[in-house]
C-alpha cells in the first residue's frame, strides 16, 4: 500500500480479525524490543499499516509513549514488561 493511502484492513492481503481489533491494514505486531522500540520506530511501523509497539520499562521508553502521538495518529501499543516492573 501506498503510505499516504491507507487501504482498509478488509481489502489487505492476509487481512484478518486482529486487522479489525488492532485497527490495523496488515496483521504484523512488531517486537517490543528493549531500547530499540521506540516512539520512532514503532511510529514508522504503525504508519507501515502494521501495529507499532512501544517498549515502556526504561525512562526513554515512558518518555516514548508520550511522544508517538505527534509522530502517527494510527494505533500504536505499549508493551508493559510485568518482570521487570518494580513498581
Amino acid at each position: 500500500p501506498v503510505p499516504d493511502m491507507p487501504i482498509e484492513p478488509a481489502d489487505a492481503p492476509g487481512a484478518n480479525r486482529l486487522c479489525a481489533l488492532a485497527k490495523v491494514d496488515i496483521p504484523i505486531i512488531q517486537a517490543p524490543m528493549t531500547y530499540i522500540a521506540g516512539a520512532q520506530l514503532a511510529a514508522a511501523v504503525s504508519n507501515a499499516g502494521a501495529l507499532g509497539i512501544i517498549e515502556t520499562t526504561s525512562e526513554q521508553g515512558r518518555a516514548d509513549v508520550r511522544r508517538v502521538r505527534g509522530l502517527t495518529d494510527r494505533p500504536v501499543g505499549a508493551n508493559i514488561a510485568l518482570l521487570f516492573n518494580r513498581d
